[in-house]
């Protein structure tokens, strides 16, 4: 009974070692530039990205309205340092993953970025030419 008790602090340790990236991720970040693959940067201050477990979501803050546009999706992470983005379906923001790929100016519904940092405060994000940089929200 003893060596059950020695072991259960390795085994926790062991299981979030294993997901540290995904841990991570978690919460909210919003984007501060995108530089473009002709070189040019973007600031942006109205994007946010949104992780939580498996789950995605791309918001656009409105000021005009003082609202959000929400568009919904999935993560997944077939490595440890590319996490890949699709968007979903949903009934209650009237979404298709066509719709929001279009509204957010995506050519796909899904996208691969490779993790390029990830810190407490920062994460630079690249895909397709792009390079993403965050801070945490």
């Amino acid at each position: 009974m003893n060596k059950i008790w020695l072991l259960l602090p390795l085994l926790l340790v062991g299981t979030m070692a294993c997901d540290k990236t995904q841990y991570k991720l978690e919460g909210k970040w919003q984007i501060e530039q995108i530089e473009h693959a002709d070189g040019r940067i973007e600031k942006l201050d109205t994007i946010y990205f949104n992780f939580m477990n498996t789950l995605f979501s791309y918001q656009v803050y409105r000021p005009a309205t003082d609202s959000y546009a929400q568009y919904p999706g999935f993560r997944h992470m077939p490595e440890d340092d590319v996490m890949e983005i699709e968007f979903a379906e949903s009934s209650e923001f009237g979404t298709t993953p066509e719709k929001s790929a279009t509204a957010v100016g995506w050519s796909d519904s899904k996208r691969r970025f490779r993790i390029e940092k990830l810190g407490r405060k920062q994460l630079i994000l690249s895909s397709e030419g792009e390079v993403y940089t965050f801070h945490n929200f």
